[in-house]
Order: structure tokens, then sequence, then C-alpha cells
């Protein structure tokens, strides 16, 4: 914060380009996409990513919601993603070789109730 403090504002906004304000982040967000050329990818989606990594961080799923504004535990779990690295980070070394083989296929399910811990 002191560097902010020391540094000669230019303007009262904190984000601006050429001097004038941002006024659409989405829009900023797709052009940095474009320069990246990362396709398919959509600023909502970032959303996606923050509880995914929260949760693998072990932040409590009722504090990703309080941050998210997540309302219920169903809208939340939309937004988590589970994968096979998470599930074999939760059963430990002793992974059985097929379990990738199942996920991708879809044959893998995971009961509510585990995920409900």
């Amino acid at each position: 914060m002191s560097i902010l403090k020391k540094k000669e504002r230019i303007n009262e906004w904190v984000f601006n380009y050429k001097g004038s304000h941002l006024t659409s982040i989405r829009t900023t967000f797709e052009v940095a996409c474009k320069r990246a050329e990362i396709e398919d990818f959509h600023f909502h989606d970032l959303r996606h990513c923050f509880v995914t990594r929260k949760r693998r961080e072990g932040v409590p799923d009722r504090v990703i919601m309080a941050i998210t504004g997540h309302q219920t535990m169903e809208c939340f779990k939309r937004y988590d993603a589970i994968t096979v690295d998470d599930l074999k980070r939760a059963v430990g070394v002793n992974v059985p070789e097929n379990l990738e083989q199942f996920w991708n296929k879809g044959l893998l399910e995971i009961p509510e109730s585990a995920l409900n811990y």
C-alpha cells in the first residue's frame, strides 16, 4: 500500500487505460485472451477456477460460498470441479491403475454422501 500512496494519481480510477477508466472488465478480458491466443475461455470460467482452487487449498465450502455468493450447496457444486487428481489425492498412493480409465469413460460415479463431508 505504501507504494500506491507514493505514486501520483492520474485520475480517480484504479484500473485505467490511456487516462480513461475501464468500462467493461469483460471486454478487457476478451481482448487479453485474444492477444494471448487463448480460445474458448470466458470471464465466467474464472468463477469455476476460483471455487475449485479454494476447495483444494482446504478452505471450507461455506466460506467459499460466502465469498462467491452461492446461496445453496447445489449451486456451489456446479462450480466445483472434481478431477481424477482430486480422487488420487484423497485415497493416497494405492490408486487402482484403471481409475482414470473409468473416470474418463464416465463409469465412475461419486456418491452424493461422499461429497457432503
